[in-house]
């Protein structure tokens, strides 16, 4: 299984042995608890398997990416403030919860090298950087073929870049990120 889990909403996609399409499910992200945001993950799962008709025992693993920085060695996140999370170990609260290997790592990672290996079918390219505008902004950057975590794992956070000195109150505590003006978020907000 594959987990986005973002801000707003959780997405998932249970694939079989030939990475082939079993069954989708999108629920709301629940944020305002560690425990919320793991039941409302383990609700995603449990969705996707009963529409395959499987079993939590028939999974190999579950990759999830999210949002911040983590450390895809331990499975912890360091910091996701779109998920309010500081110092949690998601990975092995999640493994345990589910008897399964979890993989973890930043969202916008996962996206980058996954459309990196699409650009790779398309023709040969060997650097690329990902943006995505949702809840945030981040981008995921592949150089010379490896994905690009940065010294921090924080390479690609480029939403708490401060743009507007003194701007809108961030998630991340900090005013003016570029995050509080381009964001899928922020434009609602300005729309408003």
């Amino acid at each position: 299984i594959g987990l986005d889990i973002g801000g707003t909403k959780i997405e998932a996609l249970l694939v079989d042995e030939h990475m082939q399409p079993c069954a989708r499910a999108k629920h709301a992200t629940d944020v305002s608890h560690p425990d919320n945001l793991v039941t409302s993950a383990i609700t995603a799962v449990d969705d996707v398997l009963s529409q395959a008709q499987a079993t939590r025992e028939q999974l190999s693993g579950i990759g999830i990416g999210i949002p911040g920085q983590v450390n895809p060695v331990s499975g912890d996140v360091a910091l996701a403030v779109n998920l309010n999370l500081k110092a949690y170990p998601l990975g092995q609260v999640m493994s345990t919860r589910l008897n399964t290997p979890i993989f973890l790592e930043n969202d916008l990672n996962i996206a980058a090298l996954g459309v990196y290996r699409w650009l790779r079918e398309q023709e040969p390219v060997n650097n690329i950087a990902y943006l995505s505008l949702g809840t945030g902004v981040a981008a995921g950057i592949v150089l010379n073929g490896r994905l690009h975590r940065g010294s921090n794992g924080m390479a690609g956070e480029i939403g708490h870049i401060t743009v507007e000195p003194g701007g809108a109150l961030c998630n991340c505590g900090a005013r003016g990120c570029l995050e509080t003006i381009i964001s899928g978020t922020a434009i609602v907000k300005q729309a408003l």
